[in-house]
C-alpha cells in the first residue's frame, strides 16, 4: 500500500509542476501595434576652429549654426547680429569651421567633411558632393 502511494506521488508530482509552469506563461499576441513611434535621425557634424580642436558633434534634426556655436560657451560679437536671417539646419556630414579672434567667434563658414571622415562615421557619400 504504501508503495503505491509513493508511485502516484511520483507520477503526480511532474503533472502538479507542468500544470503550474505552463500556467506561469503568457501568450503574447502578436499583432500590429496601434501606432509607431519613428525616432528621427541624430545628425552628426564637425565642429573646427575652436579651442578643443575639431569635434564631432551628434545633434537633433533642425539645428542651426547658431543654435551650435551657442552650445560652446564662446562669446557671441558681430555673428550673432549677423544672423538675423536663419540660415538652414545642418545635414549630415556637414563642417562648421569658427573663425576665432580673443576668444570671441566673429565669423564662421559652413562646408562638408572629408570622403574619409564621412566613411569612418558611416555617412553616406553624395556623388554631388564630392570633389576629385
Amino acid at each position: 500500500m504504501q508503495q503505491r502511494r509513493g508511485l502516484l506521488f511520483l507520477c503526480l508530482l511532474p503533472l502538479a509542476f507542468l500544470s503550474y509552469d505552463i500556467g506561469r506563461h503568457i501568450l503574447v499576441n502578436q499583432s500590429v501595434p496601434a501606432f509607431f513611434v519613428e525616432k528621427t535621425p541624430d545628425i552628426q557634424i564637425l565642429l573646427d576652429g575652436h579651442s578643443e580642436g575639431a569635434t564631432v558633434l551628434q545633434i537633433s534634426d533642425g539645428l542651426t549654426p547658431m543654435a551650435v556655436i551657442k552650445m560652446t560657451n564662446l562669446p557671441l560679437s558681430r555673428v550673432e547680429q549677423a544672423e538675423s536671417v536663419e540660415s538652414s539646419p545642418f545635414k549630415n556630414g556637414e563642417r562648421i569651421v569658427l573663425q576665432v579672434v580673443n576668444g570671441e567667434v566673429i565669423d564662421y563658414s559652413r562646408g562638408w567633411m572629408s570622403a574619409t571622415q564621412r566613411i569612418l562615421l558611416g555617412i553616406p557619400l553624395h556623388p554631388d558632393k564630392m570633389t576629385e
